[in-house]
Formats: structure tokens, sequence, C-alpha cells
């Protein structure tokens, strides 16, 4: 039996397994968006730490940039989306991360 909170998180899930295909072609269009993440990422640099959790990792561009940036730190992510999923894996095996 499907509860309300699995039905919710099936179509959240659904969703951005939809947006999946076309997320980055949007992303590396918008000037907003790609300020929004440098910030970010300069703001992550400054940070100490030895391991990081991405909830909501989406297509994994950060996830994989923080990897391949330091690599003798752990990175793990977690989304709801298989399609987003999908996308950080393949980003995951091309930079040969683990």
């Amino acid at each position: 039996m499907k509860t309300q909170t699995s039905i919710y998180y099936n179509s959240v899930g659904s969703y951005y397994d939809e947006d999946a295909p076309e997320f980055e072609q949007r992303y590396w269009k918008n000037p907003v968006l790609k300020r929004i993440r440098t910030d970010f990422r300069n703001y992550v640099h400054f940070s100490e730490f030895k391991n990081a959790l991405e909830i909501g990792f989406g297509s994994g561009l950060d996830l994989a940039h923080f990897a391949r940036c330091y690599p003798e730190r752990d990175f793990y992510g977690i989304d709801i989306s298989q399609g987003m999923v999908d996308l950080a894996n393949a980003k995951i095996n091309k930079y040969d991360l683990e």
C-alpha cells in the first residue's frame, strides 16, 4: 500500500527524472545560475572539511567538481531522481572518480 509520503516522493522524483536530460543545457545557458554556483564553489574552497554530503546533487556538477579538486577527501550524495543519479554516475565514470 502506497502512503501519501511515498506518492509525494515518487511524483517529485518523476518530475526531476523528466527534467534530467535538459537540465545541464539550461544551466550552461543561464548566467545567474552559473554565478550562484561559482560563488558557492568559492565559498567551499575556503572551508576546511574531510568529507561532504550533498543532498539533492542533481546532475552531479558540484559533486564531481569537488571530488576532482580534492581527491583525498570523501564525497557523498543523495538525490530523489534516478535520472539525476544516472547523470551524476556518468560524470563519476567520465572522470574516473569513486
